[in-house]
């Protein structure tokens, strides 16, 4: 009896690691945003900013990210389906998550990577006093689904750059941005051809 004990016990061991490895449990929640590598699913920027950004998962577990919230709502609607698992960072700058449907968004104060200047907060009470305090909007993510829907959802114009902003960007255009836009910025890069 000991010898079969000893025969069963590694063998079930065995089965239940195989079943943790090759089987894992769904996943659930949003995953860390590595700034700096991860890239914007919609846009392919690559994700610097903290506070700004979200992530989507689709019916098979698989995520995207993005660096602006405008981005993940363009690729929501462009998705055409319910609201799948989605998450936007919390503006109080801790880069922490708050699911999309309970997030409040703010629209008007901050300049995000892609112009929509859409920020959100964990907290409605800090969401409406930040939009008070900068002038800005709280707007609710079905009128921002329904601009989507419209055509009426637009990034903000940006300003043009002055002459000592521009030559402070060539550096780093070239240095990160030339080798997927070319160097003259007509997407011709080395490296489009992988995107």
């Amino acid at each position: 009896m000991n010898r079969r004990i000893l025969v069963v016990i590694p063998l079930l061991v065995a089965a239940v690691v195989a079943v943790v490895v090759f089987f894992p449990s769904g996943a659930n929640g949003p995953d860390p945003i590595a700034y700096g590598r991860d890239a914007c699913a919609e846009c392919r920027m690559v994700i610097s900013q903290p506070g700004l950004g979200g992530e989507l998962r689709d019916a098979s577990g698989r995520i995207s990210k993005f660096d602006d919230v405008g981005c993940l709502l363009i690729s929501l609607a462009a998705a055409g389906r319910e609201t799948p698992e989605a998450w936007v960072e919390d503006f109080d700058g801790k880069k922490t998550f708050v699911p999309l449907l309970d997030a409040t968004l703010v629209r008007g104060a901050v300049d995000t990577p892609m112009g929509h200047g859409i920020v959100a907060f964990a907290d409605p009470a800090k969401a409406r006093a930040f939009a008070s305090e900068e002038k800005a909007t709280v707007v609710t993510l079905d009128a921002l689904l329904q601009e989507l829907k419209s055509g009426a959802f637009a990034a903000k114009q940006a300003k043009p750059f002055t002459v000592l902003e521009a030559e402070m960007g060539k550096d780093l255009f070239a240095r990160e941005c030339s080798a997927c836009h070319g160097t003259l910025g007509a997407g011709d890069g080395p490296a489009s051809a992988f995107l």
